[in-house]
């Protein structure tokens, strides 16, 4: 691997040693660890997964609120945050001088309740909430899927692997 790194880097005899060394590492870290939080999730960790009992005709019913069915705890947010390799907050205020995590990310489900989405570790990831494509630009992305599925425009199953595959694409075809 080193070798791979100079053969990319150049002649070492012009670097400073510890400062190659120093980037040979940061790259190798970044190749090695790809699943940290970003725009989209990682889909070894977050391939989504639909929850089967949540129907076109439940999830478009006047009386379905997602309250009914959220439910993530903190072991299960913990457990996300562990798999992104995320230490850069903490859940709750403690003594630890991080910020929240609340404050930085959204634990979102890759494919929201409102299109029938499973409250699993497979469906959530650490959405960042600034950004260009921040949670709050999917958030918009799932009401106007959830309403063309209800309206009878697309199937529950297309909004369901649209979102799941790539939902920046999903959005750019979408929300024109």
């Amino acid at each position: 691997m080193l070798n791979l790194m100079w053969s990319v880097l150049g002649n070492p005899s012009a670097w400073n040693r510890k400062s190659a060394d120093f980037i040979i590492v940061l790259l190798s870290l970044l190749i090695s660890y790809p699943a940290l939080a970003g725009d989209l999730p990682n889909h070894r960790l977050t391939p989504g997964q639909a929850d089967p009992s949540l129907t076109k005709e439940k999830l478009c019913s006047k009386k379905f609120h997602t309250g009914s069915v959220r439910n993530v705890d903190d072991s299960l947010k913990q457990r996300v945050l562990s798999s992104y390799r995320i230490r850069d907050c903490v859940l709750h205020a403690g003594k630890k001088k991080l910020p929240l995590c609340g404050r930085l990310y959204e634990f979102d489900h890759l494919i929201s309740i409102w299109l029938g989405g499973a409250e699993t570790q497979k469906n959530l990831w650490p959405e960042r909430l600034a950004g260009q494509w921040g949670a709050r630009v999917k958030d918009k992305l799932e009401d106007h899927l959830h309403s063309l599925v209800c309206k009878g425009k697309i199937s529950l199953k297309q909004a369901q692997h649209e979102i799941a595959t790539d939902w920046i694409a999903s959005y750019k075809k979408r929300m024109k």
